[in-house]
Formats: structure tokens, C-alpha cells, sequence
């Protein structure tokens, strides 16, 4: 008789039931059952279920040993299964998972239980067996997504909490759980320092009193709900974007899981964005906004006026509405490309009005940014049609002038070059008052040929368009000294202070300059003449101040320089030089300024902007 006998047996001994019921039972439970040998650890018997599920015969399964059933990885090895077989055998059962193999070699998770039992005088282990793999497989896959969640809980951008919901009574009870760590970064508050305190107890009585407001609409609704909310914390207030889950198990909402948006710097670009709109509304310029596309989304009310495009007409249109067909090729290529990548675009655009009348415009495009995308534009646009043909209009006018200038210039020299030599003719072969004459003849001839010389310097300045550029004013200011010094030997020219910065001016400061110092000498009416150039660094500015000691300049001359006074009849001034040095002084963004000297003479002031030190002008 074999162990399944025996057990029947024993069974039937023990049983009501009868002996083909038990071993029924024996052969058709869904678990498989093994009988072992409690020394050796050998299978003296199996059921059927045991020969579906490994894929042996019952006279197979009794050749094979439990490592021929198993992977043979460790710990599921031969000689810990008999460890589990003896411990069994002492009386003391074991349940544990296995990882065994059919007979294909298939691995499958099955859970055993062993237990001691005794027939005939015979120990013996009864082993069954259930297939787990199913469950095994869920598990693994429960806890791969459970490892997902728990990964995107700690490395999204958005700060996310968990709330433990009590309802256990009418009114629930709502304990923080859980931050993640963008929450933790962002609020400045911890999981470990509000883990189980109600929001009054980590945020206090009136903001813990609107959180939890929130939180009781979210479980009463039942469903996820959303809103803003501006709450003070420990790093600052924020403004969040918040969105409330519920978690509802058994008819029971037990958890909240909310995400919360950090848009405080978003809230705050779109209340400037309001403002600015609002002094967009009032501006004399025409301003747009479009989207990253370039569609137009506002246009303001001067928009309107300069373009003839109405708001309805413009808003959901392109600013290609706009283009004349006048700008070369590329143009619109390069703006785009300077734009895109999130740079400011400035220039001059000829733009169409709706009724097709062209004009020119000065625009500027500054790109919108959003979380470091760019988000759309706003272009501001300033028409300056009256301003270029100003501009055509001067330069038609600069042109004229030079060419009378040279006209003007070569009969001036030329006539006065043959009254000079006629009067220095006469003057040689003379005595007395013809010669005395003919001396004043051409000494006034001198002066007309200076003034010539003078106007034709003033009428370069006016007509070349010279941008101020960073100048070495101490280099300018030392060299224009020894030069005049080399030149009026008898002046006696002193300087003192040196410029410790550059300046802003045009290239004909130098001339600027020599037209000061020689002014004061051929104008003054001592035997040696003094001057002393000083120079005063300012904040902001650099000052030259040029003191002679001469009869000083007539007020007439510092009036029709200084304040564009009318020149009366009977002014017979011939200041062309200090008129050079105010063009000069002025096209270089400074200023001129007249003061008298003491005991006497005049002190002359030119000051000059100080150089931006941030680059390149």
C-alpha cells in the first residue's frame, strides 16, 4: 500500500466520509499536493493537480527530487527545501514562496505549505502547493507603478501634498501627510515639520481656516475642483495654482492629493501686462501684442490713428498687413531671426497705412518670456514721416550750403587775394596816408580770408554727421597746449588737473580747443598774455575751463552765441571762432558757458559727458 493509501486510510479512520470521498478530495483540490519523505526529503506520492500543474506523470513526479522542481537559483535549492521538509517534520509547519519549474523548464511562483503527519508509525511530510504566479506578477507590477508614482512624486516641478481625510465625524479632519520636494523647496516648509498637524496647526488660524475651506469643497463635491490662491509662507507669499483630488475608498473619501503651480511671477507679468496696457491705451505711439506666432492680439488706440486699421480689423490679423513691399530682401528674415532668438529688434520700417499711403516708422520688438519660452511680442512703433523728410529736407539744404560755400569761398579768396596783393602793391610804392591806408586795406583783408576760413570749418561741422565716440580728453587737452605754446611763444599757458576718464565728443574736439587758446591770445590786449586751462572731473561730466586775462568777450558776442539773441544793425562782431567751438561742443552732447575773470578778462567753460563705460557706443 502506498503513502496515498495510507493516508486515505488514516483518513478513513478519522473521517465520516468515505474512503472514495477522501481520496476524491485527494485528486481534484486546485492545490497540488506531494507527499515527502522526512529524512531524505523524497516524494512518495503526488495528485493530480500536482501532475497538470508541473507537467508530469505520477510516476514521474515519484523519480524526481524537489531540486528537478525547482530553479536551482538561491535560495530555492535542493538543500533548503529539505530544510523546510525537516523543520516540517519536527512539528513545526512552514509557509513560504517558491520559484519552481515545470517540466519544460518554465519557471512559476508557487506558495507551499508544509506540515507533519503520521501514518502506520510513519512520519511523513504533507506538502501543498498553489500557483501564485498571477499574483506574483501583480505584485511585481503593483510595485513597479508604485516606484513610477513615488518617482514622479519626487522629481515633478509641480509641488504636490497628500491630505489624510478623518470623517469620522460630520465636520472631516483634514493632516497634512506628505510634500513632496519641490513643495519643500518652494514653500519652505517640510514633510517632517507638518506631518500630522491640521492646516491651522502648520499654517495658522486664518490661512489653515481658507485651506481647509478648499478642502471641505473638494470632499464635498467628490470630484477634483481647482483655483488660485495666494497663501503667506515660511520663503515669502505665493501665489499658487492649485488642483484637489480626491481619493475615495468604500463610498469613502479618505485622501486628497493636490498639485499646486507656483505662478506668482506669472501673476505678477500679467498684472504689469494689465498695467501696461492700460498706458498703452494712452500712449502716442502705436503698440501691439501678438502671440508667438505673430498674431496680432491688441492694438492700441494710436495704433488705430497712424495705420488706419481699426482694432476689430487688426486683432487676429499679422503685422504683414503693414509691409509696403519697400524693405529689402532678408529684411523680415533677420528681424524674425534676431526675435527668435529671444533678442530686441530696433530700426526704421516703411510700413502702409490701410488707404496704401506709405510711412516710416522707428519700431522697436521686445520678445514676451514665459517659464523661458517665449510666450508673443509687443511692438511699439513711433511714425517719423515728418521727421525723415526734415531729415531729406536738411540734407537738401547741408548740399545747397556746401556748394555755396565753395562758390562763396573760391570769389571771396580769390577777390580778396587780389585786393590784398593790389593793396600791398600800393603800400610798398607809397608814403603817408596812401600807405597808411593801403595797411588797414590789407589788414581787414587778413581778417576776411580768417572769417572765410572759419566759416567753411563751421560749415563742415554742420554738414558731416559726426557721432560722439569715447575721446582721451587729458591726450586732446595736452597737445593742444604745447602746440599753441610752440605758436605764441610770449603766452604764457599754464594747465592744470588732468581728465581721469573719457569723454564723449566729436573728432574735431582738437579744433575746439586750438580755436580757445588762440582766441584768448590774438584777442587779448597785453604784451604777454595769461591763460590757464583747468580741468574739473565731475560725477558725470568733465569740465575745461579756459581764463585769460584779456579785455574779456563782449556781451552782444556771449548773447548771440548763448541765447540765439537777434542780430541788431548795429553789431559788428566777428566771433565765428567761439560759433566753431559751440557746434563742436554741442554735436558732442555738451555745453558752453561764459563767465567774467577776475581782476579782469573772460573764463570760457566746455563741458563734456563722461563715456559710458558698458561697451561700445
Amino acid at each position: 500500500m502506498g503513502p496515498t493509501e495510507n493516508i486515505s486510510d488514516e483518513a478513513r479512520q478519522q473521517s465520516p466520509l468515505p474512503e472514495g470521498v477522501v481520496r476524491e478530495i485527494y485528486h481534484s483540490v486546485n492545490d497540488a499536493i506531494f507527499v515527502h519523505a522526512v529524512e531524505t526529503g523524497e516524494i512518495l506520492d503526488v495528485n493530480e493537480t500536482m501532475c497538470e500543474m508541473y507537467g508530469y506523470s505520477r510516476a514521474e513526479a515519484r523519480q524526481l527530487s524537489i531540486e528537478d522542481l525547482s530553479t536551482g537559483v538561491p535560495p530555492y535549492t535542493q538543500d533548503t527545501a529539505v530544510e523546510y521538509v525537516q523543520k516540517a517534520a519536527e512539528g513545526h509547519p512552514q509557509v513560504f514562496d517558491w520559484h519552481a519549474t515545470d517540466s519544460e523548464g518554465d519557471p512559476f511562483w508557487v506558495e507551499v505549505s508544509m506540515r507533519r503527519t503520521v501514518f502506520n508509525d510513519q512520519t511523513l511530510v504533507l506538502v501543498t502547493v498553489r500557483d501564485i504566479t498571477d499574483h506574483r506578477h501583480r505584485e511585481h507590477e503593483l510595485k513597479e507603478l508604485l516606484e513610477e508614482y513615488e518617482t514622479t512624486f519626487e522629481n515633478i516641478q509641480d509641488a504636490v501634498f497628500l491630505i489624510d481625510v478623518d470623517t469620522t465625524d460630520s465636520d472631516p479632519v483634514f493632516r497634512f501627510e506628505r510634500l513632496n520636494p519641490s513643495h519643500e523647496s518652494t514653500s519652505g516648509l517640510s514633510s517632517e515639520n507638518i506631518q500630522g498637524k491640521t492646516p491651522r496647526q502648520a499654517l495658522g488660524d486664518e490661512t489653515g481656516a481658507e485651506v481647509e475651506a478648499n478642502y471641505r469643497r473638494c470632499v464635498n463635491s467628490r470630484e477634483p475642483i481647482s483655483y488660485e490662491e495666494e497663501l503667506p509662507m515660511p520663503d515669502g507669499r505665493i501665489i499658487w495654482q492649485t488642483k484637489l483630488a480626491p481619493v475615495i475608498v468604500n463610498g469613502e473619501v479618505t485622501r486628497i492629493v493636490g498639485i499646486a503651480r507656483d505662478i506668482t511671477d506669472r501673476s505678477r507679468r500679467e498684472h504689469e501686462l494689465r498695467r501696461f496696457r492700460q498706458a498703452a491705451d494712452s500712449a502716442g505711439h502705436a503698440v501691439y501684442f501678438t502671440d508667438r506666432d505673430g498674431t496680432i492680439e491688441y492694438v492700441n488706440p494710436a495704433f488705430e490713428s497712424i495705420t488706419g486699421y481699426s482694432a476689430d480689423e487688426a486683432v487676429g490679423s499679422h503685422p504683414r498687413i503693414l509691409q509696403s513691399g519697400e524693405m529689402p530682401d532678408g529684411f523680415y528674415e533677420d528681424l524674425w531671426d534676431t526675435l527668435l532668438n529671444g533678442n530686441v529688434w530696433e530700426g526704421e520700417v516703411t510700413d502702409q497705412r490701410q488707404s496704401g499711403e506709405q510711412y516710416t516708422a522707428r519700431q522697436t520688438i521686445v520678445p514676451i518670456k514665459a517659464d523661458d519660452e517665449i510666450d508673443g511680442y509687443i511692438a511699439i512703433q513711433t511714425d517719423i514721416s515728418d521727421r525723415k523728410a526734415l531729415e531729406t529736407d536738411l540734407k537738401t539744404s547741408l548740399t545747397q550750403l556746401k556748394v555755396m560755400d565753395r562758390v562763396l569761398r573760391h570769389n571771396l579768396r580769390n577777390d580778396m587775394t587780389v585786393i590784398k596783393g593790389n593793396a600791398e602793391t600800393i603800400q610798398a610804392t607809397s608814403e603817408g596816408d596812401v600807405a597808411e591806408m593801403a595797411g588797414i586795406i590789407i589788414e581787414e583783408s587778413k581778417k576776411l580770408l580768417t572769417t572765410a576760413r572759419k566759416e567753411r570749418e563751421i560749415t563742415n561741422v554742420l554738414a558731416d554727421e559726426q557721432s560722439p565716440g569715447p575721446t582721451d580728453l587729458g591726450a586732446v587737452i595736452e597737445a593742444t597746449v604745447v602746440a599753441t605754446r610752440e605758436q605764441y611763444p610770449d603766452a604764457h599757458i599754464t594747465a592744470e588737473g588732468t581728465a581721469d576718464r573719457q569723454v564723449r565728443a566729436i573728432d574735431s574736439i582738437n579744433r575746439a580747443l586750438t580755436e580757445l587758446l588762440t582766441n584768448a591770445v590774438n584777442h587779448s590786449d597785453q604784451t604777454e598774455p595769461s591763460i590757464e586751462v583747468t580741468v574739473e572731473n565731475r560725477d558725470d561730466a568733465v569740465d575745461v575751463r579756459v581764463a585769460d586775462d584779456g579785455p574779456g568777450i563782449p556781451e552782444m558776442e556771449q548773447r548771440i552765441i548763448t541765447e540765439d539773441a537777434e542780430i541788431e544793425p548795429l553789431y559788428h562782431g566777428t566771433g565765428l571762432g567761439l560759433w566753431l567751438v559751440k557746434m563742436i561742443v554741442e554735436n558732442s552732447g555738451g555745453s558752453l558757458a561764459f563767465n567774467e575773470n577776475e581782476p579782469w578778462g573772460s573764463i570760457v567753460t566746455i563741458t563734456f559727458p563722461v563715456a559710458s563705460t558698458g561697451g561700445p557706443e
